[in-house]
């Protein structure tokens, strides 16, 4: 197996010697209609052990050149197009069921400026620690004011509950009883009206006018 991959990657790269030999430019450039004509034209030739040409095996139609042919064999394969819609069905399907398993997650609420909250210790993992929140960050990051020592203090949102102060659950490492659906003073910020739906209708790119389906 290893020696029939070698000598097809061998003959790849004598073809592609071939396709570029005498279609450059003279300083060597490879951005010339000669060398694009040439490069079309190989990937319309079909292969010679499975009678299929590149194109064929890559869009599932011959594509449109200089040499004239006939409709037909413009015209995508229809087990081409079968298995091509497939495939997209299977991932529009793993799409939405990405979609839906981030959805459950469980959403944590924004704390407002003043809220006090319980912080965890990132060490020990416990809730000991109390303070206020002072200001809101960006990417759900807030800025605590801690109880005691009065340091201010960097946390994101998953490492703050809603509280007064810490129970003995929670200096134990009991963290089951504190939970983040203890109601919250309300936010000042208004959440942003909903976006209405574009008027623009989707249209396909020009370089797919020449795609007969």
């Amino acid at each position: 197996m290893q020696i029939q991959s070698n000598g097809r990657a061998e003959a790849a790269v004598k073809s592609a010697k071939r396709v570029l030999r005498g279609n450059i430019g003279a300083d060597g450039n490879l951005d010339t209609d000669k060398a694009t004509l040439a490069l079309m034209q190989y990937h319309n030739t079909p292969l010679w052990d499975i009678n299929k040409s590149p194109a064929q095996l890559a869009t599932g139609r011959q594509l449109r050149n200089g040499v004239p042919t006939i409709a037909q064999k413009l015209m995508v394969n229809k087990f081409w197009g079968q298995t091509l819609r497939q495939r997209e069905r299977q991932m529009g399907q793993q799409h939405e069921k990405i979609i839906q398993q981030r959805g459950n997650a469980r959403q944590r609420h924004p704390l407002a400026p003043g809220s006090s909250v319980l912080v965890q210790d990132q060490q020990t993992k416990t809730w000991n620690r109390t303070g206020t929140v002072v200001e809101n960050k960006d990417n759900r990051q807030y800025l605590i004011r801690l109880q005691g020592s009065g340091r201010i203090s960097l946390r994101t949102r998953e490492h703050l509950r809603p509280g007064n102060s810490p129970t003995t659950s929670d200096r134990q490492g009991d963290n089951s009883q504190l939970m983040d659906e203890v109601p919250l003073t309300p936010t000042p910020q208004s959440p942003p009206p909903p976006r209405s739906p574009g008027k623009r209708k989707p249209r396909p790119p020009r370089w797919l006018d020449d795609y007969i389906v």
